[in-house]
């Protein structure tokens, strides 16, 4: 893995040249879901969405928007690392690779492994050297934000998110989608 690759990981991501950056806070399934929504707008003069196009969007597919900053709290900026390679499980035990660079969570998959670390960058630097230095190839590291203590939903609840998310995730505008719920894999 060249170090290239692991200063980019390290440096923020996007052009904010090209488009406004904007979080929309909303909550969903009677309150219980938060959702922090990133959105791309495109500038007006040159034929995007307006923002507030997209929070009638938002509404329509069911979410409730909250003013800004109400939600935040229930997130926090962590350095997130996901290996998807069945391979490198066998060949580095994550449980014991979070232990040796330090982070605060590692959850297992069928096909790999995500590591949460404090964001700071000399942690972010030390996780992705570990990885180098073990041979281990990451498909994403990038500071995200994380929900501080995540909740369950009941199958109905559970049902009803994924469809918002879903929809959501339809929209053009829309980059990314943190919630605070813990949906099970299908």
């Amino acid at each position: 893995m060249p170090k290239e690759r692991i200063e980019r990981a390290l440096q923020p991501g996007g052009d904010s040249t090209t488009a406004d950056l904007y979080t929309i806070e909303a909550t969903a399934v009677g309150g219980a879901a938060k959702l922090l929504i990133d959105t791309s707008i495109e500038p007006k003069q040159r034929g995007g969405i307006e923002a507030s196009d997209l929070r009638k969007y938002l509404v329509k597919c069911g979410a409730d928007l909250k003013d800004e900053g109400t939600l935040k709290f229930f997130f926090e900026e962590k350095f997130v690392v996901t290996v998807v390679d069945s391979a490198a499980s066998k060949v580095v035990d994550p449980e014991e690779l979070a232990i040796d660079v330090g982070a605060e969570d590692v959850s297992v998959q069928r096909d790999g492994f995500t590591l949460t670390c404090d964001r700071s960058a000399d942690v972010q630097m030390s996780v992705l050297e570990a990885l180098e230095t073990r041979g281990v190839e990451y498909d994403e590291a990038d500071v995200r934000k994380v929900p501080r203590d995540p909740i369950e939903l009941d199958e109905e609840s559970a049902a009803e998110l994924t469809q918002l998310l879903d929809a959501l995730s339809d929209h053009d505008s829309i980059t990314c989608i943190t919630t605070n719920v813990d949906l099970p894999e299908n």
